[in-house]
């Protein structure tokens, strides 16, 4: 088996490595190195010397890649960067480290230029080795833009994001219009409490306050709900989310929340028990034939309840800069549970010996991650988070 599977590895290697070298021959030498990169990659595959010879051997590769990336004509920041690591992991070998310096440095300035006019939009997360061959303000400006589209566009800007943004904008050259896009943009980014309140406050004391304030929306809240505990529940689950901040009077609000009841039902299900039986022929081939005896069966109890809910709410937004926005929120379903004794096999003749194995695909579906009894007072508290999830969505924002 093993000379086998070798021998099929050497004839794929063989197969590329004749794909490699027409498209040499053809003038298209990245095209070439994409055929046998498994093994121009890998300084330990066996056959790593022998591909690198593949491109030494050719008079015209090492010439012809450069001006290939003279005018590469990727049309994707990440085809600019699969060539830039290609040339970077071919050497040593087939490029010597003055021709890869040539080949960078050409496919640097493409980049570049295309990257200058709009044509691509690499942000500060591109290739480092472009990144370390071009530095040239306009180029900056325009990486620096894209970043900033980027995280503005992002649901939670992270530390490590903006740690790379700002070290972009603090070493590159025109340094000073770099922060001043960066820095400018920073209260249009979703930025986690967790992060601004932490290290982001320790590594930038002067710019926390304005973003922790640019995240925090003053929200008086007004609720007309007939479920008392409910009403509890939904104010306490408003004021634990870490971007509103609830005030005690309407005049305090940027926004007014109002919250009516139109429908609101906590329905338990009967429980119910039940023994399931199966045959020796319903239980996985190769269980019930070594570890069922003829004519015995396979059984467990099921026990099954749940608990069915439906709500529908009047969610109206008074906003202190724009009109008011009234939305309806409203859900329906069931949180059900299953609860399995361990198994057992019962003899035709009588007795029972335990089995602690599934028996087949029906009871791993009915019996692994099956859930837990939800009493109304947990669903309750369950729907009081994901009514304020929702009132704290994207309208309470517009």
């Amino acid at each position: 088996m093993v000379a086998a599977g070798t021998a099929q590895a050497a004839d794929g290697y063989s197969a590329r490595g004749r794909q490699a070298d027409e498209a040499i021959k053809a003038g298209r030498f990245f095209e070439a190195t994409t055929y046998l990169e498994p093994e121009i990659f890998n300084l330990g595959d066996r056959d790593h010397n022998a591909a690198l010879r593949r491109f030494q051997k050719s008079k015209t590769f090492a010439a012809g890649l450069v001006t290939e990336a003279a005018t590469w004509q990727g049309t994707s920041v990440s085809a600019f960067e699969k060539a830039a690591d290609t040339l970077e992991k071919l050497t040593p070998g087939a490029l010597s480290p003055t021709q890869k310096g040539e080949a960078l440095a050409a496919l640097a300035a493409t980049y570049g230029r295309l990257t200058e006019t709009g044509a691509l939009k690499p942000t500060v997360r591109t290739s480092e080795a472009l990144l370390k061959l071009l530095d040239q303000e306009t180029v900056n400006k325009a990486i620096m833009a894209n970043t900033v589209a980027e995280l503005k566009a992002s649901n939670a800007v992270t530390l490590e994001a903006w740690n790379r943004a700002e070290a972009f904008a603090r070493d590159r050259q025109g340094s000073d219009a770099l922060k001043s896009m960066l820095y400018g943009a920073m209260p249009q980014f979703r930025m986690t409490r967790a992060v601004l309140s932490g290290p982001f406050t320790r590594q930038y004391p002067q710019l926390a306050p304005s973003a922790l304030d640019s995240i925090t929306t003053d929200v008086f809240f007004d609720g007309e709900i007939g479920d008392g505990l409910l009403a509890l529940d939904l104010k306490s689950a408003l004021a634990a989310n870490e971007n509103i901040h609830l005030v005690d009077a309407p005049g305090e609000a940027e926004v007014i929340v109002k919250v009516k009841q139109i429908a609101f039902e906590i329905t338990p299900r009967p429980e119910t028990q039940q023994v399931v039986t199966f045959s020796r022929g319903q239980v996985d081939f190769w269980q019930g034939a070594l570890l069922m005896p003829d004519y015995s069966s396979y059984q467990y109890d099921l026990r099954q309840g749940g608990t069915d809910y439906e709500y529908a709410f009047e969610v109206s937004y008074q906003r202190s800069k724009s009109g008011p926005f009234k939305t309806i929120i409203r859900d329906q379903g069931a949180a059900t549970w299953n609860q399995c004794s361990p198994g057992r096999v019962v003899n035709a003749f009588g007795g029972a010996q335990p089995a602690n194995w599934m028996a087949n695909a029906a009871m791993k579906s009915q019996c692994t991650a099956a859930g837990v009894p939800v009493d109304k007072g947990a669903m309750r508290r369950q729907i009081g988070a994901k009514l304020a999830d929702a009132i704290a969505g994207s309208e309470m924002h517009e």
